[in-house]
């Protein structure tokens, strides 16, 4: 009997031993495990010497003779020594597993100062599937509301949202977005009512700290919000230094009516997806149709128009006056609207004297009133590079990706700008993170990398994605890997062909691009795409930066001014105050 109980009790030593971190069990259980078996072992001894058990079940013990018994005494004390041995064995590698004191307070210390989340997009689990943009709406409007409490790192919508419907643990997301705790949940959706369930998690013990169901009507929905974030600060108010009574979030409804509400969830996901963005301006104006107030939605509007010339058939001669309009009703709303001003700087008239200047001055105001705008260092960047200043571009957006790692338009940007500055290593490994992500957008430097690379077939699907596949497109990029020994006046001929056959696809812009890189000579004529396109500052494009054109230009429009303003970019410099000279 005493043998059974040794190989019983350490069974359940080692059993508890390895669940306990999995059930969450606090830190005193195994030890009051182990304080148990030992108080029930001297039972057992006297059981053991007691009775015996037989064939026919257990009997007192009572016809054993004195030797037998001398031999019971000696057989049970020695496994009575082999039992504590054993448990002696257990308490030791439980010991040597905890931390000791010293560790113990590191590791309290550093639980306590962690005070990092993301927010993971909620999954949609309505009857009809139809509910994905809601739940990365409220997901979204959480992370807002999480994002205003003071010492709480929280990580950006477009890292976290990166994870979506990618399986992966919680542990794995946790440890590339570098936070402690992670919010997860679904929603479900149907008519008036609907279902949030939300659970915020421990990412180094997987213990969940908290998670609950909310059964409600819609009308309630900015209550849900608001308990969700209470809840998440409450769960976290040691680390944050904040008392239980001071932990709460203020949520602010941004609009009374729900119809207005939903169709800006709705088109504010489409627009951060840049997907359907002539039904996002259609949403947009619904909703603030619906409330004149809703500066939210004014925002977005803005936005979307200042972007549709380049995601739709839309021009800007259409598009500009409306995002203008849009901008100026939401800083009447609230003047200190940063994206407002990111919009206005969108969406100046390229073609109006100054308009450069202009441009730069709105954006450095928007980042003035919120300097983590990523959309406003994003196109600010994007306009340094133009003219330019490409280690200036550099900073920006890399500044950008500090802020919000998964933003890829910066990322995507970062390729023309490590191109340009010799960095080609670094500007292949962005190209790759780009393509990872399924961004749409194609530049002529992750080309130039690729054929710097002798990257042949790669380049030739970049390319060919975009321009089609035929003989022009391979003989010019043999032209380019290896001049010597391609014909270079067959590979333009070629393009030329494949230009006047393919207007859409090849412009004047790519028909100078190949001649300049060829080395054709005389090249083609100049024209303002050219002289506006960040290729101008490609080693090839020497001529074009030293043309009468491209002087007139940047003194019309404000590029001298805005290089007086941020500096002068290393091809060029300043003659007098009102001319300049590049190389």
């Amino acid at each position: 009997m005493t043998g059974l109980y040794v190989v019983v009790g350490w069974i359940i030593l080692q059993v508890i031993t390895t669940v306990g971190p999995i059930l969450t069990l606090p830190e005193w259980f195994d030890t009051a495990v182990l304080v148990l078996l030992l108080v029930g072992l001297p039972i057992v001894i006297i059981g053991a010497w007691a009775f015996e058990v037989t064939p026919d079940g257990v009997r007192r013990e009572q016809t054993l003779t004195e030797g037998a018994t001398a031999q019971v005494s000696r057989l049970d004390i020695g496994i009575l020594v082999a039992l504590v041995a054993v448990i002696g064995v257990g308490v030791w590698l439980n010991l040597s597993r905890a931390p000791s004191n010293t560790s113990t307070a590191q590791v309290t210390a550093q639980d306590e100062s962690d005070t990092s989340i993301a927010v993971l997009a909620f999954d949609d689990l309505s009857e009809g599937g139809d509910q994905e943009y809601f739940a990365d709406g409220i997901s979204e409007e959480i992370l807002n509301l999480l994002v205003r409490v003071e010492g709480l790192q929280v990580a950006s919508r477009t890292s976290s949202f990166q994870y979506k419907n990618r399986p992966l643990g919680i542990d794995v997301i946790a440890s590339e977005l570098g936070v402690g705790h992670v919010l997860e949940g679904s929603v479900r959706r149907a008519g008036d009512s609907i279902r949030i369930t939300a659970q915020l998690i421990d990412a180094r013990t997987d213990r969940h700290l908290w998670s609950e169901n909310f059964d409600r009507d819609m009308t309630d929905i900015f209550a849900i919000q608001d308990e969700i974030a209470d809840a998440i600060v409450t769960a976290l108010a040691d680390s944050l230094g904040l008392a239980p009574e001071d932990a709460n979030v203020d949520v602010r409804a941004v609009t009374e009516n729900l119809d207005a509400y939903d169709a800006y969830i709705r088109g504010r996901e489409y627009f951060l997806r840049r997907v359907r963005i002539d039904e996002v301006i259609t949403l947009l104006n619904y909703a603030v149709n619906l409330d004149p107030d809703f500066v939210e939605a004014w925002e977005v509007l803005a936005l979307s128009h200042a972007i549709a010339p380049s995601w739709t058939e839309r021009t800007a001669e259409e598009e500009n006056p409306l995002a203008v309009a849009a901008a100026n009703r939401a800083l009447e709303l609230n003047p200190n609207s940063s994206l407002a001003w990111a919009a206005l700087g969108a969406a100046v008239d390229n073609n109006e004297p100054g308009s450069f200047i202009e441009t730069m001055r709105r954006l450095d105001r928007a980042l003035e009133l919120d300097p983590d705008n990523v959309v406003a260092l994003d196109w600010r960047s994007s306009n340094l590079a133009t003219i330019g200043l490409f280690e200036e571009a550099r900073a920006g957006f890399e500044h950008c990706l500090e802020i919000d790692p998964g933003y890829v338009r910066c990322l995507n940007e970062t390729i023309e700008v490590y191109y340009v500055l010799g960095e080609h290593e670094l500007a292949l490994d962005a190209f790759y993170r780009t393509l990872e992500t399924g961004y749409g957008i194609i530049s002529n430097a992750a080309f130039e990398v690729l054929i710097a690379n002798g990257r042949r077939e790669e380049a030739m699907i970049l390319i060919g994605s975009q321009i089609g596949y035929d003989a022009a497109l391979g003989s010019t990029i043999d032209a380019f890997l290896d001049p010597e020994n391609h014909s270079v006046e067959d590979a333009y001929a070629l393009t030329l062909a494949h230009a006047a056959a393919n207007p859409d696809e090849l412009g004047p812009a790519g028909v100078y691009y190949v001649a300049a890189r060829l080395g054709i000579e005389p090249l083609p004529e100049l024209t303002l795409d050219i002289l506006t396109n960040i290729n101008l500052w490609y080693p090839f494009f020497a001529e074009a930066r030293q043309a009468e054109l491209f002087k007139n230009l940047a003194l019309e429009f404000g590029i001298l001014e805005a290089w007086h303003s941020y500096g002068f970019p290393p091809q060029c410099r300043p003659v007098g105050d009102d001319s300049f000279e590049c190389d």
